[in-house]
């Protein structure tokens, strides 16, 4: 597996592959790799010649009261982690690569999908995740980029930006891997404590049983946020629950098979997200 800091070096390397008609697939991550990046990776060694991951905790998605210098940092079972997948190349950029200090940084946002739901509640968070997919997309020009369903909103807004600037990527979302308790994974559920991890299940248990009761035929916005409110664990506190269309990721006027529910609460001081399909 090789290994990239700088970005000359690894355009090197990208521009070398495509001299040879090579494809990549790019797998972008935060570090703190767990199951469901390993599902990422492992996905993208189907659809390329070569697999391209990067760790980069971006800075710009934090807000000040965020938890950006406390996110989970592993480099070492990461970096282990992609050499049991065989990754083919790892990109660790350092902040001031992404964003060299006193540039004039250009913007990139989709501000339709990027003020609702999590962009509410985080108004920096997704203005940052499309600018930085974009610089690591310019940078590692892939064939095809995946990413997971559980940041559902995030894996919509960088598809909607990638068609609406015309750039050649396929982009490829996985299902969310869980827990044996219906937990979803994510890097943060290493902030929380065994129980709270069992509180935290309570959140898919509820989207399940909103689920079911959409397939009995319920429509009613009140009647599936009551059910949902009454098997959550009463440690969680909703920030929103959201009933949208798939195809638009905009409210739904009617709810129905097909639509897609999205979450979020906080358990203590941890942000917990979910989504499911109806």
């Amino acid at each position: 597996m090789d290994l990239f800091y700088d970005i000359e070096p690894l355009r090197d390397y990208v521009f070398n592959l495509k001299d040879k008609n090579q494809t990549i697939a790019y797998v972008p991550t935060m570090g703190a790799l767990h199951k469901g990046h390993e599902s990422l990776i492992s996905y993208a060694k189907t659809l390329a010649d070569k697999v391209i991951v990067s760790i980069f905790v971006n800075p710009t998605q934090f807000s000040p009261n965020e938890d950006f210098q406390e996110y989970p940092r592993s480099f070492q079972n990461d970096k282990s982690i992609c050499m049991d997948l065989d990754v083919s190349a790892l990109f660790l950029p350092e902040d001031s690569t992404i964003y060299p200090p006193n540039a004039l940084l250009t913007q990139v946002t989709v501000p339709e999908l990027s003020t609702r739901y999590c962009g509410k509640s985080r108004p920096h968070f997704f203005t940052g995740v499309t600018n930085v997919v974009i610089r690591l997309f310019n940078i590692i020009l892939p064939d095809f980029a995946i990413f997971g369903e559980k940041d559902y909103q995030q894996y919509f807004i960088i598809k909607t930006c990638i068609q609406n600037l015309f750039l050649p990527i396929t982009i490829c979302s996985l299902p969310t891997i869980r827990e044996p308790n219906g937990l979803a994974l994510s890097s943060r559920n290493h902030y929380l404590s065994d129980t709270q991890k069992q509180e935290a299940s309570s959140i898919y248990k509820s989207l399940c049983l909103a689920k079911q009761s959409v397939s009995n035929g319920t429509q009613d916005r009140t009647s599936l946020d009551r059910l949902i409110q009454t098997h959550l664990s009463p440690s969680i506190d909703i920030d929103y629950i959201a009933y949208v269309d798939s195809n638009s990721l905009l409210p739904s006027h009617t709810i129905k098979p097909g639509n897609r529910i999205l979450f979020a609460g906080n358990l203590n001081q941890t942000r917990l997200i979910d989504n499911i399909a109806l």
